[in-house]
């Protein structure tokens, strides 16, 4: 983990992956592999960590959709992490919330996703606070 300003690790993180590897069709498999490799190397340094979910709404088929939706919630639960289901709940579809291209948020679009995970990444870091296990770590050395 790489030290901030501070000279200490984070308290917790916020993972968010999957979205543009559904949009170029890599397999559900392959991006839980990932995540759970990125969740398992935060949880190794005792970084709890917010999971964000995604919706592949857009996949070319039902099942990749299916496979991609329960991935998030299957790593969740292995890692206890809490998990914040569909990153543009709210987003997509809305004009003002994306720009022009439909797909990624706005400033009133990035707003709307802070305010709704704010009630999760507030209780993580107030767990984190609480728990001398999470209490700013010092930074490891860089390789």
């Amino acid at each position: 983990m790489q030290a901030h300003a501070t000279g200490t690790a984070p308290i917790v993180a916020i993972v968010e992956l999957g979205a543009n590897d559904s949009f170029i069709g890599i397999e559900p498999d392959e991006v839980a592999a990932n995540l759970d490799a990125i969740l398992s190397l935060l949880a190794g340094h005792g970084i709890p960590a917010l999971l964000m979910g995604w919706q592949a709404t857009m996949a070319d088929t039902p099942d990749y959709a299916d496979d991609f939706e329960h991935l998030y919630a299957d790593l969740a639960a292995k890692h206890g992490a809490p998990l914040y289901a569909d990153t543009l709940a709210g987003i997509w579809g809305e004009d003002r919330m994306t720009l022009h291209d439909g797909l990624h948020p706005s400033i009133e679009g990035v707003r709307h996703m802070a305010t709704s995970i704010l009630p999760l990444v507030r209780t993580l870091v107030e767990t984190a606070l609480a728990g001398e296990d999470h209490a700013t770590p010092p930074c490891p050395p860089r390789h």
